[in-house]
């Protein structure tokens, strides 16, 4: 028992532990730290170096409070590894030989996320590397509503960029409506828009009955392919149409007024009590036929 300091100036040794100066030697085994409280590391250098064979392997650093781990090896990864259960898990791989690539192995919860970029390179790339016939990858926009209602907007994809003023300004979007949450007999409908004079409206609907409707006019720079006939809107008994093979019919209040046919043109075909009338700058019936 001593009861005052002791100095020695050539070190201590205690079977294999030697202590001299600022360091602590083991000749074999390991070397086991066990307090009743905490283990307490104070560098008042800010780092704490953990080496293997004189080679510096992790770093943890304070600067400004700000706390770095380094990986003190060129190229070399930081993986973070935990037990799911009985077995033994990578969670996340960081590769520090391609930039610091973050390799999660599942799924990533978070409230919100910026990717940001100063380059046109992709900011979002989904890989599936299945090799099956089946759909992938999968973009999937979820609503978890407690309470799902007609009419809840499911998602929306928007564009949006500045203006000559510097403000934020959404230029496009497209929106899709749960139109009927009924089990067994859900609908939607989804809908585009563009900014016209700084204003939204649907330029196209593709409408829970599996109709599609534009808010304007619709430009086709090649063939349009057709069914049969083509009806009015709210007025199903006007139409035109191709009832066979190289035949075109106009149809009014379900009477066909006008058969084109490469034989032969043909007015009022169905027989109905209509007149024919050609007219000209000054006479309104400059060629009449009276249907009765």
């Amino acid at each position: 028992t001593f009861s005052s300091t002791i100095t020695a100036n050539a070190g201590v040794a205690v079977d294999n532990i030697t202590i001299d100066g600022n360091e602590i030697d083991v000749s074999s085994g390991d070397l086991t730290l066990d307090v009743a409280g905490d283990i307490i590391l104070d560098a008042d250098g800010g780092d704490i170096i953990f080496r293997d064979g004189g080679s510096s392997k992790l770093i943890i650093s304070n600067t400004s409070d700000d706390v770095t781990f380094t990986n003190g090896v060129q190229d070399k990864d930081l993986i973070f590894k935990g037990y799911d259960g009985a077995s033994l898990i990578t969670a996340l791989t960081l590769d520090m030989s391609d930039g610091g690539e973050a390799y999660f192995a599942k799924n990533i919860h978070a409230t919100s996320a910026f990717l940001t970029t100063t380059n046109n390179d992709p900011q979002l790339t989904l890989i599936s590397t299945d090799a099956d016939a089946n759909v992938g990858p999968v973009l999937k926009l979820y609503r978890n509503s407690a309470s799902p209602a007609d009419n809840d907007v499911l998602g929306k994809v928007q564009f949006s960029g500045k203006d000559d003023a510097g403000n934020e300004n959404t230029y496009a979007l497209i929106q899709t409506t749960a139109t009927d949450v009924s089990n067994g007999s859900e609908n939607a409908k989804m809908e585009f828009y563009v900014a016209v004079n700084d204003t939204f409206n649907p330029s196209l609907t593709l409408e829970d009955t599996g109709a599609a409707t534009f808010s304007s006019s619709v430009t086709v720079g090649s063939t349009i392919s057709m069914p049969t006939y083509i009806n009015h809107v709210g007025d199903t008994n006007t139409s035109f149409g191709f009832p066979q093979n190289d035949h075109i019919n106009f149809t009014t209040n379900n009477v066909e007024r006008l058969r084109l046919s490469p034989d032969y043109t043909v007015f009022n075909d169905t027989g109905a009590d209509t007149n024919f009338i050609v007219e000209s700058s000054g006479n309104t019936h400059m060629l009449f036929v009276d249907g009765g």
